[in-house]
């Protein structure tokens, strides 16, 4: 039995969803980026992860942006954490003390 790897699981059931809301097939999308049918069928189950060269043509095929494969994680938002300001720390800043 394979040890499957949560993101490629997560990566492959946005794979599937996106080839399902442009009304592709399988078959369709595998001939068009060129892999096997049971290759793709692998990647949306999350049993192979998906490797770069493939990851580009899946999106310009799917006409999806990489991040939004990966939408669904917190630890790829491109906004970080603004770092908390203390009161002392603002009235410093202003020629207080």
């Amino acid at each position: 039995m394979a040890i499957t790897n949560q993101v490629d699981v997560k990566v492959g059931k946005c794979l599937r969803r996106f080839r399902f809301a442009r009304n592709r097939t399988l078959a369709d999308l595998a001939a068009a980026v060129g892999t096997g049918t049971e290759a793709l069928l692998a990647f949306e189950n999350g049993q192979q992860r998906i490797h770069a060269r493939l990851m580009v043509a899946l999106c310009k095929e799917l006409n999806v942006r990489a991040s939004e494969f990966f939408a669904w994680s917190e630890d790829v938002q491109t906004k970080a954490p603004q770092p908390e300001i203390t009161e002392g720390e603002v009235r410093r800043a202003h020629g207080g003390q």
